[in-house]
């Protein structure tokens, strides 16, 4: 649904727990909803393209022993919480683009093979990840009517897949490309994924140089 007067919209799905790309094999339900205000979009300035974009994914999925079975003590009727939440907040302008996100995941795992010797055993496993990019063309601020062929674009990327389990690493990209023409880029730009808040997983560094040709 768009709101008026160029506010944003507001998106909301349900549907089967194993996702849309998929046929429903369980009777389970996920409901999402998204809403992103452009409360800027009147306007004239740099940031008009503002978007400020909460959302939140509500959902679960049938236990592996939803049916029971030879030697289990019983079916497990309950749904596994698959939850999202998060928010971007981003702005479009050639001159500057940028784009701010948090999203946090929960989901139930299940081990053991619900029997006596075997019990069922349930554990909310619980992400985050934050991250945040910026593209700036100098180009752009001389000349706003042009993109510029030049940018220098900069990604900062926080993230634990496991809170309970899993390092925190973090991901720093710095570059710059050139446009060609239209149709080819290149770009130079260094990468590093490295150790957070004591981690003791490996580092990387890395220099790349990318091309993005369109034919």
């Amino acid at each position: 649904m768009t709101l008026p007067n160029k506010l944003g919209e507001v998106y909301a799905t349900i549907t089967n727990g194993t996702g849309y790309g998929a046929a429903e094999n369980d009777r389970f339900k996920d409901f999402a909803a998204r809403i992103s205000l452009t409360p800027l979009a009147n306007g004239t300035s740099i940031i008009k393209g503002l978007t400020i974009s909460p959302y939140a994914y509500i959902g679960n999925t049938a236990s592996q022993f939803q049916n029971g079975g030879a030697g289990q003590v019983g079916v497990v009727p309950d749904g596994l919480t698959r939850n999202r939440y998060g928010a971007f907040i981003g702005n479009k302008d050639a001159r500057l683009t940028f784009g701010l996100g948090y999203g946090q995941r929960t989901e139930t795992t299940e081990s053991g093979a619900n029997t006596v010797g075997s019990p069922r055993v349930t554990t909310d496993v619980t992400g985050k990840l934050m991250s945040g990019f910026v593209i700036v063309r100098p180009g752009s601020w001389m000349d706003p009517k042009t993109t510029g062929k030049f940018a220098l674009f900069g990604r900062l990327d926080s993230f634990q897949p496991n809170d309970s389990a899993d390092p925190k690493q973090q991901l720093t990209i710095l570059g710059a490309s050139y446009d060609i023409n239209t149709k080819v880029t290149f770009s130079l730009d260094y990468q590093a994924l490295g150790r957070k808040d004591g981690s003791t997983v490996g580092e990387t560094k890395t220099l790349f140089l990318h091309s993005q040709i369109v034919f």
